[in-house]
């Protein structure tokens, strides 16, 4: 009934302009890999893995990853270390078992640790039925530690964990995150399996403990502050320098909860670029429409929405129009209130308003923290929730370079000779590990020396590219008006100075998930309307 009446009032205020989309979990329509690699003559790397390893997931379990498997995929493809959290039954073991063979079918080291024998025993049985498929070979033991997978227990890992230290192991997976969590000895058993020394370990401890210091001292002593600052930056340089000179492997935890003690989270991250992955708060049913800002009479859309309804500010707008909307709102008889404070929310719980308006942030109080499926019903945004960095500084990050230099293939710019020549510039910097990348930008930044001739020779090739992106950028955006970087925008601003506007999708998938929350085991149906100032963000 509540889609119906949007409909059927679509005319009334031109809804006739929204341009539709529906997002489900389970019924996304993807693009076929092929035609995504088709659509560039510079492609991404990770989208031939990707592809192949598409693939090799069919060839073992006779049906391709579905959306968020692909997702993950993507990411362990880039060589990222994290931890998949999610409800059961939602396909992670079953990835994590085919990745392990796509590694071990290259003939690399994979250790699969679980926390019990009757576990290894059953992972064994399926690892061994898909492995035939591929063959790869599936071992319940150390001896000896040769090319296939390793399914082990927690207890076997710590008592053999000397004779890791030497073997060269490319990836350990955990299908029990609660427990490396829990166990300092379990997550040192497996570091050390990965190829990190005690010393490594000590330093991240020292890094959490000084960042630590650093948020104390932040806002009480300036002086302190900058001298602790710069012992982190110069430890993290010690540590990266360090890292970089060896092969380290890539970690993959599966857990259900990701409940653990955040100390041992961090010093994951300091070694390994660690995240969680979490799609808990990101499974959701809504039906999606944008339309250009300013085509679309808000105060008519916000009275067909009706009651229950979110609307969103982007932070460029400001508070200022945050007011003005809500006096707006009231002008037309709806009930509205800002949402600076929780006790907002009680009044839509109690019926004292029907629409509550906020600025789009993560943690907003719009954002987050909101369940209320009966009345909550639908969202509107109010520009595109996103950053704005300058040029200079989103540059300052490789990676970041390289996604633009790929996006740069579309523009004019991809004939000339520069663009051609750094190609194979290109293809070698998007294959390397994030933390080389991070060793690249600490040496450019100057705050590290190169370690080696290897990394001597990225750092220079690295550079290049950075100021013919930059160059490039900087010309179109200000030829243009825009320019589209990939995962951002560039345009200048009325000063000349160019910025990056890079769309905050986490906020906005929080906050128009607000309007799509399980009840009675089913997720409800949410509409979100995005009112945007450039369709390319």
């Amino acid at each position: 009934m509540f889609y119906k009446d949007l409909v059927l009032c679509s005319k009334s205020i031109g809804l006739d302009m929204l341009t539709y989309r529906h997002i489900c979990l389970d019924k996304l329509v993807e693009c076929d890999d092929v035609t995504l690699l088709e659509s560039s003559r510079v492609y991404d790397v990770v989208d031939g893995l990707l592809h192949e390893f598409s693939n090799f997931f069919e060839r073992t379990t006779g049906y391709p990853p579905w959306a968020m498997q692909r997702s993950w995929a993507r990411r362990m493809l880039a060589g990222e270390s994290f931890a998949l959290i999610a409800p059961t039954g939602v396909g992670k073991s079953t990835l994590l078992q085919v990745y392990g063979l796509f590694r071990a079918s290259s003939g690399e080291v994979v250790l699969y640790v679980v926390p019990t024998r009757s576990l290894v025993e059953q992972v064994v049985e399926r690892m061994t039925q898909l492995g035939s498929k591929v063959g790869v070979e599936v071992r319940s033991d150390l001896s000896p530690l040769t090319a296939g997978i390793h399914v082990v227990t927690h207890m076997l890992l710590f008592r053999k964990r000397k004779a890791l230290e030497s073997a060269s192991i490319s990836t350990v997976i955990v299908d029990d995150f609660d427990a490396i969590l829990k166990n300092s000895s379990l997550l040192d058993s497996i570091l050390s399996a990965l190829g990190f020394t005690a010393e490594d370990v000590n330093t991240a401890r020292n890094l959490i403990k000084l960042k630590q210091s650093a948020y104390a001292l932040k806002h009480a002593n300036a002086t302190r502050y900058k001298e602790v600052v710069k012992s982190i930056e110069e430890l993290e340089a010690s540590l990266l320098n360090s890292i970089s000179s060896r092969r380290v492997g890539q970690l993959l935890i599966a857990s259900a909860t990701g409940r653990g003690r955040k100390e041992r989270v961090k010093i994951l991250r300091e070694l390994l670029g660690f995240e969680i992955g979490s799609i808990v708060d990101y499974l959701r049913n809504v039906r999606e429409f944008s339309a250009q800002i300013g085509t679309i009479d808000i105060a008519k859309l916000v009275k067909i929405m009706g009651r229950g309804t979110l609307v969103f500010v982007s932070r460029d707008l400001g508070r200022n129009y945050v007011k003005k909307l809500v006096e707006e709102l009231e002008k037309d008889g709806i009930r509205a209130s800002i949402a600076h404070t929780p006790k907002a929310v009680e009044k839509l719980r109690k019926g004292d308003v029907d629409v509550l308006i906020g600025v789009a942030t993560y943690y907003g109080v719009l954002t987050r923290g909101i369940d209320e499926p009966t009345i909550i019903k639908s969202s509107i945004f109010v520009g595109t929730p996103k950053f704005a960095v300058p040029l200079d500084v989103y540059f300052s990050r490789t990676s970041n370079v390289i996604v633009s230099f790929r996006a740069l293939a579309s523009s004019p710019d991809s004939f000339s000779h520069d663009y051609v020549r750094l190609t194979k510039t290109y293809e070698t910097l998007s294959r390397l590990r994030p933390s080389v990348l991070k060793v690249i930008d600490l040496c450019l930044m100057g705050l590290l020396q190169p370690s080696s001739p290897h990394i001597e020779e990225l750092v220079a090739r690295a550079s290049e590219m950075r100021e013919y992106v930059l160059k490039t950028v900087k010309h179109s955006a200000s030829s243009v008006g825009w320019l589209n970087l990939g995962n951002a925008l560039a345009r200048p601003l009325e000063n000349g100075e160019i910025v990056v506007e890079i769309p905050d999708i986490y906020t906005y998938i929080q906050a128009s998930g607000r309007t799509s929350r399980l009840l009675n085991g089913r997720m409800t149906l949410g509409i979100s309307v995005l009112l945007y100032e450039n369709r390319h963000i």
